[in-house]
């Protein structure tokens, strides 16, 4: 058999030995499959010498029309290859034409080319090629289809004499159709067939390439000529600087041979009218003159022109002809001697700059085609044009620019001379300022008025030339708010600007200025405030534009700023020495690293302000939340008297939401405790002031600030102390949170190195102790399995209080509550006769009288408490203390379920040794019996059963074969059974679940009669064993065997037994199945061996029918001396023929279509 075909048959036939058995007949299969091989490898060798001679023909083919460089070479090489590799005595090529027609353009027939010329264009349903062509399918015509009548028919034209066979085939470039390939034969009516077809489609396919590709390199020849020519007339129009130079490039470009004349009409500045910006004539034949018209161009007079658009140029092939042009616009163009127009607009981006006009001499000269091609350098022109007219707005501005660069120049230096830094240097400023605006503007005079302190009068402070100097000594001041340009600017700050005084009813004539004519008032205006104005005067009428106006303006600014800035300065210098003690007060601060050194810096602060004469600072007292210690003062009561105890002022109402509390008078002070009021009046103190210290809303320290003055304390004065407390805090803030950090830190470190779970706790509660100062600490931990609870370490108390107290976890109501509500819980003794149960069982015992009892959460249960303790009932635990203690207990339930999850991780991680040494010894055996032998020992090794079961189970006959049955260690030989659906056992071995039985019961029973032992057998009482664990073993979801163990007692086997077990039949099952698979591939190897030496054998020859022979005598040895005959079936005849035999003579045999040859033809299985 080879590729689905029948070729013949092998035939075997043995007399005795009876028949032949399944690896004798895949040894024939082998054989037969390789003699159709053999056969079909020798039929298609004759085709490939065919294929290869056609192949060569055709590469060569295509190497040469690559080198073509005209149709004619095309065609010459392709009638030569194709007359050689066909029976043909005539070939022809007929192309299409633009406007769909066909035109002959080479045929060849008998040694001689003929005259295509003479045969006109034809339609393309006319004709065999019109044919072809319209049915884009291939052609083969003979004498046998009556090709003369065809002929006459479709009309066909035929150049010389009717041929007696004919094929066409379409020509397909790029899945374009462009023409099509004939060739005929004159002589033999068989000459063409469907090889010839196949042949001629792939020839034409490369001739329609050739042909394709030439007429590309002639198109690419054309543009790449027009696009030099298009890039050269753009290098001169980029560099054109006059429409002359662009008009001549266009002209010179050779892109418009038929254009008479052209011309570039621009905008005028309203985009309303056209004025002829160049024209270039040409005249007989030659290059006429230039021309710079003014005329005037609107819609008006050429109505045309209102088609026109930004983007879409006009285009008028014939003008004469042209149903689109009014009267008037014909005639306007006919009065250019123009035939053709066309009209481009010149745009750059959303800009319309003009129109380029091109007239022609004659109709249709301006063709349509290009438009484009000149459309594409308008943008050039363009941007020609452009420059052109910015060029002119350039040199327009220059002037304007000269003027803004005086005024800018004139007010960088008054802004140079306004910075001014102390009011020493504003005379100066003054005085520079006016002469510049004088002198730079060529103004009359300029002046300067500042308000006086009462605001009620401006006073002149400076004046250019001798007029100035005379107001100035004569000490010239106007009424603010009076009937003058200035009074009336220092009151609004609005400018008042006259350019003719004599029409302004508001200008106050002055004697000193008899000149004046125009004036401007400016107001001096800094901060909303105006302190001051600027009076500018000249000679002339209208003096002011508004150029000068707004830079006047600006000059008028600056000079307010200056003078700002100098009263601001001063003030700055007296803040200066304040601000440079509170940074480095600040600075201290940040490198603090003990809150002594915090108030250290409060207190020299407070000295170095100068503003209060006093100043303490107080803490929290530990031991009561209405108290309060001073800890530091400066100038302030005895300091060896401390600390001092007293009533603490944030208890006062007025102090509990403020951050400070200022005390200016007797009836406040009255706030203060008397403890605090004696020490003030002992001090002799004015007035106080009190600033909290607060972190995470936690009172930290308290900054008391006195006054013995009878100056009151404002907001002001207590600002910096307020940004020092803040800073303060957090640094008070941060040197707890490090103290608490470290402490954690510590803490971790040293529950890393803890090994118990009692190691752990009593490093927790020490770390505890040592951070909060507790008198006491306990550590309890519950066990769920036992309920009870047990103390496991303590801080404070004998180590041989540790496991002398337990508590019944289910009687105890505060474990219940803590399990409820996971959070802190804190109980007090207050010395009733008959105490809560929770004072009984965790205060009492241990003579305490307060706790905070913590609860060690892990995985969403309680399981321990963490205790701080304290004998005193005024003992308060902090917050911070609280916090760090939830902190250090989270620590201490992680450690501790790391320590439980590595004790756990590590017993599975010994059965997982366990049960890879197992697996490895299962593995490597593949022998069903070994195997079951090295199960057994492992399983009595882990578990010593008293029963032990392994077997196979075949699905098929419902039988299981034992592989090692043990009772107390004794092998017990058993046959195979059957365990049908009716057997207790069924469901679960088919089920695949594992079956684990704690006592006595039916199915133990079953179990233990497949050992086919009487019941006595199994204990001393005669009992069937209690604990029982069968486990099927299913492969592909089949069951293919069990293994079982059973045990006397019950609840003989934990659960992790049974895991293992159930690891243990799982390997088992694949060892098992790796044991089947190595037998079979056993004796697969061995046949395979055979089939090896006798293809080696065949195949030590190419000849067909020695292999052949060779095959044949193979299967004769190697088959026990079989009659062997192989028979070949030919197509079209009735009888098989005998290629090769052994063992008897065959004749040829008749192969009918019905009976056995049918049936072996049309099946793969031999029969």
């Amino acid at each position: 058999m080879a590729n689905q075909m029948t070729l013949g048959l092998v035939s075997l036939y043995r007399p005795t030995l009876g028949g032949f058995n399944a690896a004798e007949t895949r040894l024939a299969q082998a054989m037969a499959s390789q003699t159709a091989s053999a056969l079909q490898n020798g039929l298609l060798a004759e085709r490939t010498r065919t294929q290869v001679t056609q192949l060569s023909s055709l590469n060569r083919l295509s190497r040469q029309l690559t080198l073509a460089n005209s149709l004619r070479d095309v065609f010459e090489t392709v009638r030569h290859e194709v007359l050689s590799l066909t029976h043909s005595t005539g070939m022809a090529i007929s192309l299409i034409t633009p406007d769909n027609k066909v035109q002959w353009t080479y045929a060849y027939e008998y040694g001689e080319e003929n005259d295509v010329t003479v045969v006109p264009p034809q339609e393309m349903n006319v004709g065999f090629t019109g044919h072809v062509l319209t049915t884009r399918e291939p052609l083969l015509l003979n004498k046998y289809t009556n090709i003369e009548e065809m002929m006459r028919k479709m009309r066909s034209i035929q150049v010389g004499a009717p041929p007696n066979a004919w094929l066409g085939v379409p020509m397909f470039a790029l899945d374009k159709l462009i023409g099509a390939l004939v060739i005929e034969n004159g002589d033999d009516p068989n000459a063409f067939g469907e090889n010839e077809v196949q042949l001629l489609t792939t020839v034409s396919s490369t001739v329609a390439i050739a042909i394709s590709n030439l007429r590309q390199v002639t198109e690419i020849s054309s543009q790449r000529q027009e696009a030099e020519r298009l890039y050269a007339a753009g290098q001169r129009i980029g560099t054109a600087v006059t429409s002359a130079e662009i008009l001549a490039a266009l002209a010179e470009s050779g892109l418009l041979p038929q254009v008479r004349a052209m011309a570039i009409y621009t905008f005028n500045e309203t985009n309303e009218n056209l004025a002829v910006y160049a024209r270039w004539e040409i005249k007989a034949g030659e290059f006429g003159s230039l021309c710079q018209l003014d005329q005037q161009l609107s819609a008006e007079d050429w109505p045309f022109l209102a088609q026109l658009s930004q983007t879409t140029p006009l285009h008028y092939a014939d003008i004469t002809a042209d149903e689109t042009l009014d009267a008037t616009s014909r005639r306007l163009l006919r009065h250019h001697n123009a035939y053709s127009a066309a009209f481009l607009p010149l745009a750059i981006g959303q800009t319309w700059l003009g129109v380029l006009a091109l007239y022609g001499s004659q109709p249709r000269t301006i063709e349509t085609n290009s438009i484009p091609l000149i459309n594409s350098l308008t943008s050039q022109i363009a941007a020609t044009v452009q420059n052109r007219r910015l060029l002119r707005q350039t040199q327009a501005s220059l002037v304007m620019r000269e003027e803004q660069s005086l005024q800018l120049q004139t007010a960088a230096e008054v802004a140079a001379a306004a910075s001014a830094s102390s009011l020493q240097e504003l005379t100066i400023l003054f005085q520079t300022a006016v002469d510049l605006i004088q002198d730079r503007f060529g103004l009359y005079y300029v002046g300067l008025f500042l308000a006086d302190e009462s605001q009620q009068v401006v006073r002149l402070v400076a004046g250019t030339g001798e007029e100035g100097s005379a107001q100035i000594a004569a000490k010239r001041q106007l009424p603010i708010g009076g009937n003058s340009l200035v009074g009336n600017t220092s009151v609004d700050g609005q400018p008042r600007i006259r350019q003719n005084v004599y029409d302004a009813p508001d200008w106050l004539p002055n004697p000193f200025l008899p000149h004046t004519r125009s004036e401007i008032a400016l107001a001096l205006r800094v901060r909303g405030r105006n302190i001051g104005a600027l009076t500018v005067q000249s000679a002339t009428f209208h003096a002011f534009s508004d150029e000068l106006v707004r830079a006047l303006q600006t000059m008028s600014d600056q000079i307010a700023i200056a003078i700002d800035n100098a009263y601001l300065f001063e003030q700055v210098q007296t803040n200066l020495g304040r601000a440079n003690a509170l940074y480095q007060a600040s600075q201290k601060l940040i490198t603090a690293d003990e809150a002594e050194v915090v108030f250290d810096v409060l207190l020299t602060f407070a000295e170095q302000s100068g503003l209060f004469q006093f100043a303490s600072v107080s803490i929290p007292d530990p031991h009561s939340t209405q108290y309060a210690l001073m800890v530091k003062t400066w100038n302030f009561g005895q300091p060896d008297l401390l600390p001092r105890r007293f009533q603490m002022v944030t208890s006062v109402p007025a102090m509990r939401d403020a951050p400070y509390l200022i005390l200016n008078d007797d009836n406040e002070r009255l706030l203060w405790g008397p403890e605090v009021q004696e020490w003030l009046d002992e001090n002799g103190t004015r007035s106080g002031c009190v600033v909290r210290l607060m972190a995470n809303e936690r009172w930290v320290a308290t900054l008391g600030l006195g006054r013995t003055t009878n100056d009151p304390i404002t907001e002001t004065d207590i600002q910096p102390f307020l940004a020092l407390a803040d800073q303060a805090t957090v640094v008070l803030a941060n040197q707890q949170l490090l103290k608490e950090t470290s402490a954690l830190y510590r803490l971790g470190r040293s529950l890393s190195s803890a090994i118990t779970q009692e190691d752990v706790a009593q490093v927790t509660i020490d770390e505890i102790a040592r951070y909060t100062g507790i008198e006491q600490g306990r550590v309890i931990f519950f066990n769920a399995k036992h309920g009870r609870a047990t103390l496991v370490a303590a801080q404070g108390l004998p180590a041989s209080a540790l496991g002398s107290w337990e508590l019944a976890v289910a009687d105890d109501p505060t474990l219940a509550k803590l399990k409820e509500s996971k959070e802190p819980l804190w109980i007090m003794d207050s010395g009733e006769e008959m105490p809560s149960t929770a004072v009984l069982n965790y205060l009492r015992p241990w003579n305490l009288r307060a706790a905070l009892l913590l609860p060690a959460i892990s995985q969403g249960e309680v399981t321990g408490i963490v205790t701080l303790d304290s004998r005193s009932d005024e003992r308060i635990f902090t917050r911070d203390n609280i916090t760090f203690a939830q902190a250090a207990v989270a620590q201490f339930t992680t450690t501790i379920e790391n320590i439980i999850f590595f004790d756990e991780a590590l017993r599975r991680a010994q059965e997982l040794i366990t049960l890879n040494q197992i697996s490895a010894r299962i593995s490597g055996t593949l022998n069903a019996e070994d195997l079951a032998e090295i199960v057994y020992g492992e399983v009595a090794r882990l578990m010593e059963p008293a029963v032990f079961m392994l077997a196979e189970y075949s699905p098929h006959d419902l039988h299981y074969k034992p592989l090692i049955f043990t009772l107390h260690g004794r092998r017990v030989a058993v046959p195979s059974r059957h365990m049908g659906k009716h057997h207790p056992l069924y469901e679960t071995l088919f089920g695949g679940e594992a079956l684990v039985l704690t006592k006595e019961t039916e199915l133990s029973r079953a179990l233990f009669e497949l050992l086919g032992q009487p019941l006595a057998e199994a204990g001393a009482d005669g009992h069937a064993p209690q604990s029982s664990v069968f486990i099927p073993m299913l492969q592909e979801g089949r069951p293919r065997g069990f293994l079982a163990v059973q045990a006397l007692p019950s609840n003989d086997y934990t659960s992790e037994q049974i895991n293992l077990l159930r690891a243990i039949s799982s390997q088992t099952v694949l060892g098992l199945s790796n044991a089947r698979l190595f037998r079979e591939t056993q004796e697969n190897v061995a046949e395979l061996r055979t089939q090896f030496n006798i293809t080696q054998s065949i195949a030590s020859s190419i000849d067909a029918n020695l292999r052949i022979a060779r095959m044949v005598e193979s299967l004769h040895t190697n088959l026990r001396e079989a009659r062997v005959a192989v028979l070949l079936y030919q197509e079209g005849e009735i009888d098989l023929q005998v290629l090769g035999a052994h063992g008897y003579d065959a004749p040829p045999l008749s192969a009918p279509k019905r009976g056995w040859w049918a049936r072996l033809s049309n099946t793969t299985p031999p029969c």
